[in-house]
């Protein structure tokens, strides 16, 4: 019998073996390096508070911004900052409706502001670091690492991280940065939605600063390096670029009041003096060069480069000619090396078409130069910076190794962005506060007007901080008489201080009326009342409506017992500014010494109705009820006074003896625990 035929024993299927990828980690962990570098650096800026013109885009100066979100149409139809008389300038509305949103949710907290800026910041590298791996696909990853570690921790980068203001950079090159990233990807894939997005970007860009201009230019520029575009073809893409910054402009003539803003001479010169075609040209030089001296070498970093800071130059000094020859050689080089799409020469173009919107030879810029102004120009520095390493030590970047010959060119990078880091991270200390900035660079700052009237502010401040401790514990009957000679002690140093930089602010601009305003009323807290009705008088001659020296000059005549004048000057006031309370306030005394209880009782009503939330109203209305014997007025407004300041213990005190003599036991017990509660609070 045969035996039937075994089946044949299927064999075994192998699964198929994973093909092993690298991790997107191990595919990205020079830019989680970057990131983690770049967030070591400047993690010491989030405790910082507020520091220069952060006030623009806070609740200080911004009403619009305390009011949150549903203030953001308004915000895209006003104007973004506003003058001390009022007028608004500039149009930022992205920026501004940015801090909106962030006060609706945290309020006004200066760490959140910083925190908001670091992450802008980290997303901007992210963007670059994404660009350069398109920009120079053959040159190996640690090119595009040290391009942007360079560029990123810079400590000319320092101001546009630690100044909150200068979220309108972050965001303005968050969109330039952006516009280019898409019109490559509208190049790459030819797809509509990203030909729709580019110019959206350079909107966005726009909106938040004017800085976004350029990369009309600089779009085409690297295209043409970067892409099989030839010149014409790349200039097709910076069109719709053009068109929308001539469509903005446009609406915003229509629809926004005209305004132009005007820059005093402390802040630009090539504004104000009657300079020369040679001598405006020679500060342009001059300022360039500096700008690429601070590129290599960043110290001294100071937060105002204005007059007489940077000062005029001409064509007999010799560093703007050899900053014009520097300039005049590399754009030479560059234009030579264009056909040859040389990476340095597109580094050379991208850094010296930036800069040259801020040379002041196009049009004057604020304070002359700013290190914010160096943001963008600053890639293609680094770009060239790290080329020219590789180039003079004859190592292909592609070729890098840190396990052969070729880490010399790492050690002499990362030796530059060691030494970068440190200064960096030094700098974030200086930005703390104002106090702080204007202390540190003081020094550096003794030939700016403005530095010295910055400072002088900043002390007169302080004055005030520390007079006022003095005054608080006196009159709260505090023992501790070494305390209040101490806070007197201070004061009057501080007092000294500004005196000192507010007379040195007049001596380098004469014409600063600002200045001698301030300058007479240190005297005026000196009680020489001559001196500061002296110096308020000159301010105004550069300045009639100023309120600030009107109002000084009142007062120190009334100082010096010329009530008349103090008066007329009192009602000058006024004229300039309807709801000024403290010439109400006076003005009430002047008619109550006259016998004149009518105007009396209007100008004491009017401070109470302009500010409801002023204790002072309160208490002088209270004061002027009890002259005209008047004694439940008095009462009644000293109550208000209390209600309004609920930690003024004297005021409790009195109140509750007050009631307890005439019998009223309840509210005498209601002001009696008042009065505790407020001692508790001291």
């Amino acid at each position: 019998m045969k035996q039937k035929p075994q089946p044949k024993e299927k064999k075994k299927v192998q699964p198929a073996q994973k093909i092993k990828t690298n991790s997107w980690f191990e595919k990205n962990k020079l830019l989680v390096a970057l990131l983690v570098i770049v967030s070591l650096v400047f993690a010491n800026s989030i405790p910082n508070r507020y520091a220069l013109d952060d006030e623009f885009f806070t609740t200080t100066k911004n009403k619009l911004v305390e009011k949150g979100i549903r203030a953001i149409p308004k915000i895209f139809t006003s104007r973004t900052f506003t003058t001390n008389d009022g007028e608004g300038y500039e149009y930022r509305p992205v920026v501004s409706a940015s801090f909106a949103v962030e006060h609706q949710f945290f309020g006004a907290n200066p760490h959140v502001s910083h925190a908001i800026s670091l992450l802008l910041y980290l997303l901007i590298a992210v963007l670059l670091y994404r660009l350069l791996q398109k920009w120079f696909v053959d040159q190996g990853e640690w090119l595009l690492f040290f391009i942007a570690l360079l560029f990123l921790i810079h400590p000319l980068r320092t101001e546009v991280v630690d100044n909150i203001k200068s979220r309108d950079e972050l965001l303005s090159i968050l969109g330039s940065l952006s516009c280019i990233w898409f019109a490559f990807r509208f190049h790459e894939t030819g797809k509509w939605y990203y030909a729709l997005l580019y110019p959206l970007c350079f909107v966005a860009g726009f909106l938040s600063k004017h800085s976004t201009a350029p990369y009309i230019v600089l779009l085409p520029l690297t295209l043409y390096f970067f892409t099989n575009l030839d010149i014409k073809k790349a200039i097709l893409y910076g069109l719709p670029l053009l068109g929308m910054m001539a469509f903005i402009s446009f609406v915003q003539r229509m629809s926004l009041p005209h305004v132009t803003r005007h820059m005093l001479l402390l802040e630009n010169p090539l504004v104000d003096m009657k300079l020369t075609f040679l001598e405006r040209t020679a500060t342009a030089s001059y300022i360039m060069g500096r700008y690429l001296w601070l590129h290599i070498i960043p110290y001294p970093l100071v937060y105002y480069y204005g007059f007489k800071y940077v000062p005029i130059a001409n064509w007999f000094s010799v560093l703007p000619i050899v900053s014009l020859l520097i300039h005049l050689a590399l754009f030479a080089y560059a234009v030579l090396n264009i056909k040859k799409k040389d990476p340095i020469a597109f580094g050379i173009l991208f850094y010296l078409l930036n800069m040259a919107a801020y040379s002041n030879l196009l049009k004057p810029a604020p304070g002359l130069m700013a290190e914010r102004f160096t943001f963008s120009a600053s890639i293609g520095f680094t770009i060239s910076l790290c080329l020219v390493v590789f180039r003079y030590l004859k190592i292909e970047p592609s070729r890098f190794s840190w396990q052969s010959d070729s880490k010399k060119a790492g050690y002499v990078l990362t030796s530059i962005a060691v030494l970068f880091a440190f200064m960096s991270i030094s700098r974030n200390v200086d930005w703390k506060d104002k106090v702080s900035l204007y202390t540190h660079d003081m020094e550096y700052l003794t030939e700016s007007a403005k530095g010295n009237m910055m400072y002088a502010n900043v002390t007169l401040t302080l004055f005030h901080e520390n007079t006022n401790n003095a005054v608080r514990l006196s009159q709260n009957g505090n023992t501790q008489r070494d305390s209040i000679r101490y806070y007197a002690s201070l004061a009057k140093g501080y007092l000294a201080q500004a005196q000192e930089h507010f007379r040195a602010a007049t001596e380098i601009t004469p014409m600063y009326s600002i200045a001698w305003i301030n300058l007479g009323s240190t005297y005026y807290f000196q009680n020489n009342y001559a001196k500061a009705l002296k110096y308020s008088l000159e301010g105004l001659k550069f300045d009639a409506d100023s309120k600030e020296g009107v109002y000084n000059a009142a007062m120190a005549y009334n100082g010096l017992g010329k009530k008349d004048s103090a008066e007329l000057f009192f009602m000058r006031v006024l004229e300039l500014d309807s709801d000024d309370i403290n010439a109400h306030d006076q003005l009430g005394k002047f008619a109550l010494a006259k016998g004149d209880t009518a105007s009396a009782t209007k100008y004491y009503m009017d401070c109470i109705t302009l500010n409801p939330k002023a204790e002072n109203a309160y208490v002088n209305a209270a004061q002027y009820f009890l002259k005209i014997k008047n004694q439940q007025g008095a009462l009644q407004y000293t109550e208000m006074a209390a209600q309004v300041n609920p930690r003024n213990v004297t005021r409790m005190k009195n109140l509750s003896m007050y009631y307890q003599q005439q019998g009223n036991t309840e509210k005498a017990n209601y002001y009696f625990q008042k009065m505790n509660e407020a001692q508790t609070h001291k």
